[in-house]
């Protein structure tokens, strides 16, 4: 079949008709077996790229797909040292797409798998701003100290310190 094709594309230049350029042929060979033409195969994403794609998604904002890919992610990847990681993106997507209940259950699952991980300070924060979203700032509040106290010396710690103040001093009020 290849061969009619380039037999036919060298008559037309002997013919004097130009040979049409390469992104003018109609799609490559058939494949004679099926009639049709093969797609490119494209190699499955690395364990990192498909985080990195997700990852990015999120930082474009587009949260729902990024929270898919995440989810994808873990079930291709449930050995990956980014599981945690991947956890609380779930999480802080759910959150950005106003779903707080979904997010604080996510929350829980980072805490709960990752109680010392890299994402289990910034759980504790999110589940507790999530938690004021659903009007329960006492759980906020209650989440706010135990994060004060386990994770100290963590920009989490430092911005739920903040809120914890705003809490305190709403209830005073």
């Amino acid at each position: 079949m290849l061969s009619t094709v380039n037999a036919r594309l060298t008559g037309q230049a002997a013919e004097g008709k130009e040979a049409p350029e390469q992104d003018q042929l109609e799609a490559g060979p058939l494949d004679e077996a099926s009639g049709t033409v093969p797609q490119p195969v494209r190699a499955p994403l690395t364990e990192k790229e498909l985080y990195n794609q997700a990852y990015n998604l999120y930082v474009s904002g587009d949260y729902e797909k990024a929270r898919k890919q995440f989810q994808e992610f873990l079930k291709l990847h449930p050995g990956s040292g980014l599981i945690d990681n991947a956890l609380y993106w779930i999480a802080s997507c759910y959150y950005k797409e106003k779903k707080y209940e979904e997010a604080i259950s996510a929350c829980d699952d980072t805490i709960k798998k990752f109680p010392k991980g890299k994402k289990t300070a910034d759980a504790y924060y999110l589940q507790a701003l999530s938690f004021c979203e659903i009007k329960d700032p006492l759980t906020a509040q209650i989440l706010l100290e135990t994060l004060i106290q386990n994770f100290p010396d963590t920009e989490a710690a430092k911005l739920g310190k903040k809120k914890y103040d705003e809490l305190k001093a709403g209830s005073a009020e």
